[in-house]
């Protein structure tokens, strides 16, 4: 199976931030969550209110536990959805299964990271807004202090 990062196709610098990063592999584009003080991939639908971002480097066992890495807090990004009809401003959150794949949020309001930012049409494939401001949920993530 491919490997499925998002692509960040644009970004407001002003929303980069850098967090301490935790052991698993990242690339740039993942879809990330902070948990027990650390960066990693958003892995579970219930993650939506640790999700802190979309990495912008690649972190493999070269890079040490605990560095910090940039993430956009803000930004259109193209990603893989589920094969369903989509329209702009529709609620996306994560499929659960699948790396960095979204779906429809459906009646779960509550569990939308991301919105459909792309022209109406049944894909697979589209752009997307990720705006951590806008989902409310900068609390956790100012925990740690930014370096």
């Amino acid at each position: 199976m491919a490997l499925e990062s998002g692509v960040i196709t644009k970004w407001d610098p002003m929303t980069v931030i850098h967090l301490p990063v935790g052991t698993e592999a990242l690339y740039a584009g993942d879809l990330c969550s902070f948990e027990s003080s650390a960066v990693v991939l958003f892995n579970a639908v219930g993650n939506n209110t640790t999700f802190c971002g979309v990495t912008f480097a690649k972190k493999d066992s070269d890079v040490a536990t605990g560095t910090y890495i940039p993430l956009a807090t803000k930004c259109i990004l193209s990603v893989p959805l589920t094969s369903a009809a989509y329209f702009l401003g529709q609620g996306l959150k994560y499929d659960g299964t699948t790396r960095n794949q979204l779906v429809d949020h459906g009646a779960s309001a509550a569990d939308t990271i991301a919105w459909y930012h792309d022209e109406p049409a049944t894909t697979t494939r589209a752009n997307v807004l990720i705006d951590i401001v806008q989902l409310v949920m900068v609390a956790g993530i100012y925990e740690t202090p930014v370096v």
